[in-house]
């Protein structure tokens, strides 16, 4: 049972990285404004590519345990 945990595991975590990079990309070149996070800073990417500071934010202080149980 635990070899089938890990692989179900496995594969969650593969299709969220995917995801979220297929979703990244796509909004890369879409023509709307992002935003994203880098180094506790926040950044506005406009559609022709020029990014820009937007402010200093704090990072999540949540922490998560380093093990836990699915259910």
């Amino acid at each position: 049972m635990k070899d089938n945990e890990d692989s179900d595991i496995g594969f969650i975590i593969s299709a969220a990285i995917s995801s979220t990079i297929k979703a990244n990309e796509e909004a890369m070149n879409s023509n709307f404004t992002i935003f994203v996070e880098e180094d506790a800073k926040l950044f506005e990417i406009i559609p022709n590519g020029k990014k820009s500071f937007v402010k200093d934010i704090l990072k999540p202080t949540i922490r998560f345990p380093q093990q836990f149980k699915l259910k």
